[in-house]
């Protein structure tokens, strides 16, 4: 069996990546960065030049969430897979993991929700109720 990539899967592979990147708002310097690569090298990824490795997807995992099963396949976990996960939290990271979502979807800086205190959350999702 040979060992090369379906020309045409390599470049659904790497468009992936690079729409994970581009969707979570990251910068190529960013992630070439922080996965101790350079632009080029990650610019090389992206567009299908190189075939991306277990350890730059192990990366992508541990620094930024995305799974090798997106990036390879373009599997994504079902609404109910991610419910059930979530069954599993305690309390306070089933809060936590709401007010996440929450800035998410207002489009709140992440780093602003972290420092909210208690009453300025309340106060913040009672507004977006109104």
């Amino acid at each position: 069996m040979a060992n090369k990539v379906d020309p045409s899967k390599k470049k659904q592979i790497a468009y992936r990546i690079q729409n994970y990147r581009i969707n979570n708002s990251l910068l190529q310097k960013e992630v070439a960065s922080s996965l101790d690569m350079s632009v080029s090298g990650l610019k090389k990824i992206e567009t299908g030049q190189t075939n991306v490795t277990v350890p730059y997807l192990m990366k992508m995992h541990e620094e930024y969430g995305m799974s090798a099963d997106y990036a390879l396949f373009g599997e994504t976990k079902s609404i109910d897979a991610i419910l059930d996960s979530v069954s599993c939290l305690e309390y306070k990271d089933k809060l936590l993991l709401f007010v996440r979502l929450f800035a998410y979807i207002t489009e709140i800086n992440d780093d602003a929700v972290k420092s909210l205190t208690k009453e300025e959350l309340i106060k913040l999702i009672e507004n977006a109720l109104k």
